[in-house]
């Protein structure tokens, strides 16, 4: 967990700290004041990922840097920074003074972020899922985010030659080959992370909502099946090159899959109610707190982004008890909406 962090010329923060608790911290303040900016910084400090910007807009308004210093309980101090200089962005991430280029996956300090976009990620389109159950997949599996950041690398590749003028098709197949294998390893992951949670998603809705009403279940969307999917996708690449160039894109693959939610075999899009998806989305957001601290061994860091008050009573109530037991940093307008829901003494930051 964090015990403290600064924050140098990061956002709205020009040189400001703060103290935390091994519990609860409400984050209090008018819209505007930075309390998201606190958040993500919190972020940026544990897993080095931010969620709502580009990173230049990280850094303060007229400035050319900004520095993140975070002590946590093992006694490491963590620092993060980003420098501009020449157009060139300069990112430095350190522990204990010593620095990685890319931060380590046991380096990381696991975090939950529930945010309101969260809220639409069955109203929206694909990409906000897709990226939902991706992110989710990195924390659970070790090597996942490289396979991602390949695919992504080789995806552009092969878009770039198809839109050439003058393109030679003898050259795409080895990016087909490369496209492909990657594809089918990021389609067992999914398939597997979708098999996991469908096995526990009942269970904890119920005890959330206490209703029985219905029966949820994750539903994966891959072009093939899982087993063939190498084979075949390479095949369609091979097959359909035409096509591709014609629209001047790759027009298959999990780039362009889609993962949806069913209840009672009917889409959540259309029978679900708000309080359903909240439900649903805090369910997702328990199991994955469940398998972080089941694989890592320890447990994660609960970021609540002005979410608290989209729940009601019984919702908020699960969530009370269940984040007791983990450090949790909430952001409100409303201090009383919060605090009247914790029996033990929260750690109040205000923010002006």
């Amino acid at each position: 967990m964090l015990l403290n962090i600064n924050l140098r010329q990061f956002r709205s923060y020009l040189d400001d700290s703060f103290e935390f608790s091994d519990g609860v911290n409400i984050i209090i303040g008018p819209n505007g004041s930075g309390k998201t900016n606190l958040i993500e910084a919190i972020l940026l400090i544990a897993s080095n990922k931010s969620y709502r910007l580009n990173n230049l807009n990280l850094i303060q308004h007229n400035k050319n840097w900004f520095k993140i210093t975070a002590e946590d309980d093992k006694q490491l101090i963590r620092s993060l920074s980003y420098k501009l200089t020449n157009y060139t962005l300069e990112k430095k991430y350190t522990i204990n003074e010593v620095s990685y280029i890319r931060l380590p996956y046991l380096k990381t300090l696991p975090v939950i972020l529930f945010e309101p976009n969260n809220l639409n990620l069955f109203t929206g389109g694909p990409e906000r899922r897709r990226l939902f159950f991706d992110e989710l997949a990195e924390k659970i599996y070790p090597g996942f985010d490289k396979i991602i950041n390949q695919y992504k690398r080789v995806l552009i590749q092969r878009n770039t030659l198809i839109r050439e003028k003058n393109f030679n098709k003898t050259s795409i197949f080895p990016w087909n080959i490369k496209l492909s294998e990657l594809a089918s390893q990021i389609v067992i992951n999914r398939t597997q992370l979708i098999n996991s949670l469908n096995l526990e998603i009942n269970d904890i809705y119920y005890k959330i909502s206490g209703s029985t009403k219905y029966n949820t279940k994750i539903l994966y969307h891959p072009t093939f099946s899982e087993d063939t999917y190498n084979t075949k996708i390479l095949n369609y690449l091979e097959k359909n090159l035409n096509i591709d160039i014609q629209y001047g894109y790759t027009t298959i693959g999990p780039h362009r899959e889609d993962i949806t939610i069913e209840f009672n075999n009917k889409s959540s899009s259309v029978v679900a109610s708000r309080g359903e998806i909240r439900t649903l989305i805090l369910v997702l957001k328990i199991l994955e707190s469940k398998y972080i601290e089941k694989i890592r061994n320890i447990k994660p860091i609960f970021l609540l982004d002005d979410v608290f008050s989209e729940l009601d009573g019984s919702r908020r109530k699960f969530l009370t008890e269940y984040i007791n037991n983990y450090q949790t940093f909430i952001t409100t307008t409303d201090a009383d909406v919060v605090i009247k829901n914790f029996t033990e003494k929260a750690n109040i930051i205000p923010i002006k």
